[in-house]
């Protein structure tokens, strides 16, 4: 390269040249020091990443399973609320059935009261 600085001529050209190669062997060693470090601060991430990567996966398989679990107890207590609503209109019919009856009775009951009351009136 171009000397860099106040010194002109053939001997700062040569000398620089010298110095050149020895400042790029370390300015390599940096690098790829530098590049190691990168390296192993990426590797601690990546592993970090996948540790949590790993635990939201059980966590989702948990999550799934439960939901799963309770989609299952749904159906069932939605069976369970079928059969008792069946249960609950056959019975809300044999009431309305009682009350029909009740009705009748407390009609007669009235009709013969007054056949009663009319038979006192003639004795």
């Amino acid at each position: 390269g171009a000397p860099r600085g106040g010194l002109r001529g053939s001997h700062a050209a040569a000398s620089h040249g010298a110095h050149q190669s020895t400042s790029s062997s370390r300015m390599k060693t940096q690098a790829l020091e530098q590049q190691a470090r990168q390296s192993r601060i990426f590797q601690r991430k990546y592993e970090k990443l996948k540790k949590i990567y790993i635990a939201k996966e059980e966590e989702h398989r948990r999550d799934r399973k439960r939901m799963l679990e309770l989609e299952s107890e749904l159906r069932v207590q939605t069976q369970m609320n079928k059969e008792t609503r069946t249960k609950v209109e056959k019975l809300e019919q044999l009431l309305y059935k009682e009350k029909e009856k009740n009705r009748e009775l407390a009609s007669q009951k009235r009709g013969i009261l007054r056949n009663l009351e009319e038979a006192k009136q003639e004795v």
